[in-house]
């Protein structure tokens, strides 16, 4: 199958579309701190998360992510390590910390 100049453009288009977009949800939890809260209540057990859950079933060295970009999966995984460093009760298991040299990028696909 061949790819149209129009194809093309749209695929880009596309791509910048959800890239814009992702951008978006970052800066929403690295720099408005929008989802520190709630990461806090799931860190000390005062909340409840439905991915944590999903966490535990699954991989425990695998973390998915729709999030596309290298730099925008890397700025929150060190912004939710942040957090966790500054959460003073945190009662996470041991098991459930997943060390940074054993974090990698996977596709929901792998």
């Amino acid at each position: 199958m061949t790819t149209t100049p129009t194809t093309a453009k749209m695929a880009k288009r596309v791509r910048e579309t959800r890239r814009s977009a992702n951008e978006r949800l970052v800066d929403f939890i690295t720099k408005l701190k929008g989802s520190d809260k709630c990461l806090l209540e799931i860190m000390t057990r005062e909340g409840s998360s439905k991915w944590l859950v999903n966490f535990r079933s699954a991989k425990p060295d695998r973390v998915f992510t729709y999030l596309e970009e290298d730099d925008q999966i890397d700025e929150v995984f060190k912004h939710i390590n942040l957090v966790l460093k500054g959460a003073t009760k945190c009662e996470l298991c041991p098991n459930d910390r997943v060390p940074e040299s054993q974090l990698r990028v996977g596709c929901a696909d792998a």
